[in-house]
């Protein structure tokens, strides 16, 4: 890691943006919450560094180089186009893009595991994507501002 997550949540309270989106700690960071768990100030360390990837990859200014943000970015777009994420295509896409080698290194496992059916090199996919993508745009739209005599009209 580059910055502490105490470091982080510094610079995103400085307003540090640029140095806060280019930072390679929220790509290293696990997703498993016992950072945000173990906080003492109940902070979710774990969503902001979601947040702080979301953002990097919206506007593409990621660390090169990193396997994680390739596999996280074809998650997003895999789970955006078909509903559901193969893991299978996610490493040889993964792999193939950082570090080829290791996905011949990785063959022998895969092979294993397709073998006892825990893998599979068929696409996983919701049946109604309309649906999905009416939802996905839904999701990206801003939450509208209630217009005030509605809410005077609910009390």
């Amino acid at each position: 890691m580059d910055h502490t997550p105490r470091r982080i949540i510094g610079m995103i309270r400085e307003g540090d943006r640029e140095h806060t989106i280019h930072s390679i700690t929220p790509w290293l960071r696990a997703s498993c919450y016992s950072c945000t768990v173990e906080c003492p100030k109940q902070i979710p360390i774990t969503g902001m560094m979601h947040a702080l990837r979301r953002i990097a990859l919206r506007e593409q200014s990621y660390p090169t180089g990193l396997p994680v943000p390739v596999m996280e970015r074809g998650f997003v777009n895999m789970v955006a186009k078909r509903g559901r994420s193969t893991e299978s295509w996610l490493a040889v896409r993964m792999y193939l893009k950082t570090a080829p080698i290791q996905l011949v290194k990785h063959a022998w496992t895969g092979q294993r595991l397709m073998r006892r059916g825990r893998m599979s090199l068929g696409r996983e996919s919701v049946r109604d994507r309309a649906q999905l993508m009416k939802l996905l745009r839904a999701a990206e739209t801003p939450p509208s501002r209630v217009p005030t005599s509605v809410v005077e009209g609910a009390r």
